[in-house]
């Protein structure tokens, strides 16, 4: 029986981390007297290039507020209040036309065989790093940029935790967040490399 890894199944993988993260940061637009719980994203009736993050759980108001588009302001809305982001992207490859911040997902690289202990089937450790970038627009201090990209670490790192077996992927043993660096940049920007480490069964060919 020969044991073959097909890199195909790397892609289809890679676009559900991809799908996974999209979760975290496309918002619904928001709704009068809705209950909304902490952490839940939403936009305007009427763009204006914001997203708002739910800080405090409550119902929200009969009008729709007034939303501010200052860097994390906050915003009373009913028994809601809500803070202040801006749209994630989350892309293949660095931007070039400074769609910031974003979420960056890695190519996916085996780093080790294991052997299960049951049915003798091998399954492979792959790994992917999910690179953060934000960016000191005008609108925000160098400070603000560095705390914007922990923040979405943090958003970043609870989706891994959400999703021990992504959703059920075929194949998929365990997937666990693995250690976080901060590579070097220019001071405008402000980077965070965390790693996500997926135990995923070996096709089999007899």
């Amino acid at each position: 029986m020969s044991t073959t890894l097909f890199l195909t199944e790397y892609t289809a993988l890679r676009e559900k981390y991809k799908t996974l993260l999209s979760g975290a940061f496309t918002p619904s637009v928001w709704k009068s007297k809705q209950e909304y719980s902490r952490n839940d994203l939403v936009k305007s009736t009427i763009e204006n290039g914001s997203y708002y993050r739910c800080i405090q759980a409550g119902t929200s108001g009969e009008k729709e507020p007034v939303w501010t588009t200052t860097f994390w302001s906050e915003i009373t809305d009913g028994t809601v209040k809500w803070r202040q982001e801006e749209p994630v992207f989350i892309l293949d490859t660095e931007p070039s036309d400074f769609s910031y911040p974003c979420i960056l997902v890695g190519n996916i690289f085996p780093i080790s065989e294991v052997q299960r202990a049951t049915g003798n089937q091998p399954a492979s450790e792959l790994m992917t790093y999910i690179l953060i970038i934000t960016y000191q627009f005008s609108n925000k201090t160098y400070q603000q940029t560095r705390l914007e990209a922990y923040d979405i670490l943090g958003q970043v790192q609870n989706v891994i935790r959400a999703y021990p077996t992504l959703s059920s992927f075929p194949g998929v043993l365990r997937s666990v967040g693995g250690l976080y660096i901060l590579p070097e940049t220019l001071p405008v920007f402000f980077k965070i490399q965390q790693s996500w480490i997926t135990r995923l069964l070996v096709k089999q060919e007899g």
